[in-house]
């Protein structure tokens, strides 16, 4: 009896061993889907690489000064106005006029510096190359430290 039990038990390691005729058949399938698995791992890969290009030329193209070949060491710092030109700058006393003053509103320009509203009397600061007015104080404290 132990020798039959032994036969059975290599014949069912026999069978295991042997891959169905099934299986065989499958083989090729097995190998389309490695391939399949493959092709769209190395696509998703270049889908990464092309979408962090896009970002990286995005925040270059928005802030191009951080990506400058240069260096730092390239750039001159930017030192203040000396006080004749902030003083040759023209200053104007504001007062509202029609075009300035929304009569629904109720708005007044307003200093974009420190965000107060021009009052009657306000000494103004006119830039001349963009013509924007910032109230005198505020905008000579900035140009003494920055010229830009």
């Amino acid at each position: 009896m132990p020798r039959h039990l032994l036969q059975q038990s290599v014949d069912r390691l026999t069978a295991m061993a042997e891959p169905p005729a099934a299986a065989m058949a499958g083989g090729a399938t097995s190998a389309h889907t490695d391939t399949v698995l493959i092709v769209i791992a190395v696509l998703c890969f270049l889908l990464c690489v092309v979408g962090l290009a896009m970002v990286a030329r995005c925040s270059m193209l928005c802030n191009p000064s951080a990506f400058s070949v240069d260096g730092p060491a390239a750039k001159a710092p930017c030192g203040g106005l000396e006080k004749t030109a902030l003083q040759s700058l023209p200053t104007v006393s504001w007062r509202p006029g029609q075009r300035e003053v929304d009569e629904e509103e109720g708005e007044r320009p307003e200093c974009a510096i420190c965000l107060a509203e021009f009052t009657r009397g306000d000494e103004v600061r006119v830039l001349p190359h963009c013509g924007h007015g910032f109230h005198a104080a505020c905008v000579d404290v900035w140009l003494l430290s920055s010229s830009t």
